[in-house]
């Protein structure tokens, strides 16, 4: 093959180096880190409610979505079916990671269901908040009458 043995009719010529025959849908590329940083940007930007302890799992969520958009992608471009009719096994693989990412995504409140679950739960505790703010003021109060009911009383 090299140093000039000719090819055989069967055999191909080596691949270039650099080529990208062997790359399929990309969802275990080391770019899919980038894209997953990216979105971990957008998230941390657009999500008030996620702060920095959030990162790792805003981290987690991102790489699971990134991964299931590039398998999403090389489903759409070349068929749920391969040349048989047969599903394509990457199907099982885009499932897994859409469940991950769906999961992560529920536990972030970054869909209506759980945001919306978030928005009671701060409800709620503003609404005890505000029922503990009213009973320290009945309680000051309380006390400044009794305080002044002694003075008054003990005479001065």
């Amino acid at each position: 093959m090299s140093g000039g043995t000719a090819l055989q009719p069967w055999q191909r010529p080596p691949f270039a180096r650099g080529n990208l025959l062997s790359l399929t849908h990309g969802a275990y590329s080391r770019f899919v880190l980038t894209d997953a940083d990216e979105l971990a940007a957008t998230l941390v930007e657009t999500a008030p409610h996620l702060t920095e302890a959030d990162a790792p799992a805003i981290r987690d969520y991102a790489i699971a979505q990134a991964r299931a958009w590039r398998l999403a992608r090389h489903v759409e471009e070349h068929g749920e079916l391969d040349e048989r009719g047969d599903p394509r096994p990457i199907l099982k693989e885009l499932s897994r990671w859409l469940s991950r990412a769906e999961i992560a995504r529920s536990r972030l409140g970054l869909d209506p269901t759980s945001r919306a679950a978030l928005a009671v739960d701060e409800l709620a505790a503003r609404r005890q908040a505000g029922a503990l703010a009213r009973e320290e003021l009945d309680e000051g109060r309380r006390l400044r009458l009794a305080a002044e009911a002694r003075d008054e009383g003990g005479g001065a």
